[in-house]
């Protein structure tokens, strides 16, 4: 809509001026260069619209992405005992990650930290590392139907000493590609499950 009505109002204030000098004074020069004025207004327009468009899609589309992202996360919570969302780039946790607070009976936030310091060894951080890289590249390939994804045990440090994990990765895009990780805690190191209450 911006253009036409641009386009109608560019018309109506050139007869106009032309009218105000006069039609018989009207040059070439002038029709030439209010022409190229216009046109070159008009360009800017269309640029401004377009990248208005592109920024709401994107949004829409990363909106959309992430309430998908947060309804899988939400299954999981009834077949898992933690869950949470992981940026490849720093391997920092994006978002909630009370349910890995409550496995390991964390003090403080993990939002926004990075996952890879609750490691309690090295050995096992690059193990993990090299774990998600091999995801990433598997992603690169079809993955057959009904394929289970890929499982590591990993041991992260609690707030009573280190507790063993199955981590389950997939990848998922909303807005940018992230990894989405689903926990088991080894039942056998626990004599109540880990999201029970002190009582």
């Amino acid at each position: 809509m911006a253009i036409p009505i641009y386009l109608t109002g560019a018309v109506v204030l050139s007869y106009k001026q032309w009218q105000w000098i006069g039609f018989s004074k009207v040059t070439p020069m002038l029709i030439s260069s209010t022409l190229i004025s216009h046109i070159a207004l008009a360009a800017v327009v269309s640029f401004i619209v377009y990248a208005m468009q592109s920024s709401i899609r994107a949004k829409l589309e990363t909106d959309d992405a992430f309430s998908l992202l947060k309804a899988f996360r939400e299954v999981f919570r009834g077949i898992c005992d933690g869950n949470l969302v992981l940026d490849p780039q720093n391997y920092k946790i994006v978002g909630d990650a009370t349910s890995l607070e409550c496995l390991l009976k964390a003090k403080k936030k993990l939002a926004d930290t990075n996952f890879l310091d609750l490691f309690s060894d090295l050995e096992g951080r690059q193990r993990f590392v090299r774990f998600l890289q091999s995801e990433s590249a598997k992603l690169l390939k079809p993955r057959g139907t009904g394929q289970v994804p890929p499982c590591l045990r990993i041991a992260l440090e609690g707030a009573e000493g280190p507790v063993s994990i199955d981590v389950f990765c997939t990848s998922c895009v909303a807005g940018q590609d992230y990894y989405l990780l689903a926990f088991r805690a080894d039942p056998e190191q626990f004599l109540a499950p880990p999201d029970a209450h002190d009582a």
